[in-house]
């Protein structure tokens, strides 16, 4: 009997670290560590509750574990617990809540990167830029979805001039016939992605836009086949711009080299804001416009700026904001943060240590604080589809107006293949 009692309880112990070793998501909610919470509670086990409930969407259960973990001895120096509240709050919205915990949690582990990005974030989206600013100067890594490391000197406020200047030379290869433009649908890109998108998306804007949409596409050292693209892309459309940019990227490696491509069309906002004097869409090369953009349109209404932001993602400021789709309108505001963009750009891409992943989003993100005079509107995350299939049919007039083909990888290369994509081709 005793050795089967042995034999029981080390089953229990070694499913228990495997239990703690394994991620949430891939586990259920082990009764084993209900009951054990229930009967002797505990700082560990609670949090492992709350944890599992976080990750599962369940805000209200993950606040109500940790809630009981706070009362229990030993709670005031568990930095993991203080964290995990400050997250739970931050995605219900409750930002003083979580720059309290968050707060709490760096107090105990100040040098923690993940405290230092958090609170940073959190005090920048509470307006406390200053402050936020010292954290960011600290440039501690932060792991973005890809997998793909940034750095936290990309979201400085308050940065220091460093010397240098981008050296770029810009020509326009196709203007269009002098007309007014509703808007102007914006996008920058390299060679590569100009062969592979250009041509669709010219087509999607052509069925859903009208003639009076403005396709402006900005090529950053174009070679020989971006130019017979161009050429092709003019023939068979009308309202077409096509600039071009020859820039000097020889000391910029490949990685810092896609940073440059994303960040180039916050270099040419501000003149094709000033020459057009309509609403600008500035998107992705690879983002197809799949329905009527009136609920877009709409949405901009008489605001300065559109944008797409995701309020429950306070603490992550690399993705409070979207670089996938922004609307600029001709107001005095307007102007004013188109500049604003092209400046902290060119700040930004002359120091190497900023030439660094979702760069693109930190700037907007970072303007999108500073100009807090300016009138901002939401972009809804519906209006663009994100899945791997083919965009709704049979939908709302505000849902999958755009198609973002460049998910992933993985995702990108069924997306190549599906009919929606192929009959833009044609």
């Amino acid at each position: 009997m005793q050795g089967k009692v042995k034999e029981l309880l080390a089953r229990i112990v070694e499913h228990s670290r495997k239990f703690r070793a394994s991620k949430p998501r891939e586990r259920g909610l082990d009764g084993r560590i209900v009951l054990a919470a229930r009967l002797s509670p505990s700082v560990r086990r609670l949090l492992e509750i709350a944890e599992f409930y976080f990750e599962s969407g369940d805000l209200e259960n993950a606040a109500r574990a940790v809630k009981r973990a706070e009362e229990l001895p030993g709670s005031e120096q568990a930095f993991d617990l203080w964290f995990l509240n400050g997250l739970i709050k931050a995605r219900q919205i409750d930002l003083d809540g979580a720059v309290a915990s968050i707060r709490k949690a760096h107090s105990i582990l100040p040098d923690n990167p993940h405290a230092v990005y958090c609170l940073g974030s959190l005090l920048a989206c509470t307006g406390e830029l200053t402050e936020a600013d010292m954290l960011f100067a600290r440039n501690v890594p932060v792991l973005t979805g890809a997998g793909t490391p940034t750095y936290t000197c990309a979201l400085r406020f308050f940065p220091e001039n460093v010397d240098g200047s981008i050296n770029r030379v810009l020509s326009s290869v196709v203007e269009p016939n002098e007309k007014h433009n509703a808007a102007v649908y914006l996008v920058a890109t390299d060679s590569v992605y100009l062969g592979r998108y250009g041509g669709a998306l010219a087509e999607s804007v052509r069925r859903n836009c009208g003639e009076n949409w403005l396709l402006h596409y900005h090529v950053v050292n174009p070679d020989e086949t971006a130019y017979r693209t161009i050429q092709a892309i003019s023939e068979a459309h009308k309202n077409i711009r096509v600039t071009v940019e020859e820039a000097d990227l020889s000391e910029y490696d490949d990685a810092e080299k896609k940073v440059y491509y994303s960040c180039a069309r916050y270099l040419v906002l501000e003149d094709c804001l000033r020459m057009q004097k309509c609403p600008i869409v500035v998107a992705d090369i690879d983002q197809m416009v799949m329905a009527d953009p009136s609920p877009l349109m709409e949405t901009l209404g008489d605001r300065d700026v559109a944008v797409l932001r995701f309020s429950d993602q306070a603490n992550n400021l690399f993705s409070y904001l979207s670089a996938t789709l922004m609307v600029v309108s001709p107001t005095a505001k307007g102007h004013q943060f188109s500049r604003a963009l092209r400046l902290s750009t060119e700040l930004a891409l002359v120091d190497k240590a900023k030439r660094t992943w979702h760069l693109d989003q930190a700037i907007l993100a970072v303007t999108y604080l500073k100009a807090s005079d300016t009138a901002y509107a939401d972009i809804s995350p519906t209006m663009i589809h994100l899945g791997v299939g083919e965009p709704p049919v049979e939908r709302e007039p505000a849902v999958g107006v755009f198609w973002s083909i460049t998910n992933s990888l993985e995702e990108n290369l069924q997306k190549l293949n599906l009919p929606s994509f192929l009959s833009l081709m044609r």
